[in-house]
């Protein structure tokens, strides 16, 4: 199968990825339950394209979004907020706003 832009890009991040964290292909696909290296090796040269379930498991092993993995750009972040109280909440975004005035 040819290879189309979006899976060499995706390959290209994920092969960052995995770099960036001194992981094999093969300690990658353990962390990711993937079926073996090979694969792996087959998303990093944009020969194929993961499933969508692999593509999840892949952004949660590396802590980014899908997003980030198919377009190389994070999403609004978005968390689960309906445990805090009140206060927690303003200081929540008394840090988030502090940190996007550094920016």
């Amino acid at each position: 199968m040819a290879s189309t832009m979006l899976a060499v890009q995706l390959g290209e991040r994920i092969r960052k990825l995995r770099s960036d964290r001194g992981w094999s292909q093969r300690e990658l696909a353990r962390r990711a339950s993937i079926a073996s290296k090979s694969v792996i090796s087959y998303y990093e040269l944009g020969e194929r394209f993961p499933t969508y379930e692999t593509l999840l498991r892949l952004a949660d092993t590396f802590g980014v979004t899908t997003d980030y993995l198919l377009r190389g750009q994070d999403a609004d972040i978005r968390i689960k907020t309906g445990s805090l109280t009140s206060e927690q909440l303003d200081a929540l975004m008394t840090i988030i706003e502090g940190m996007q005035k550094r920016e």
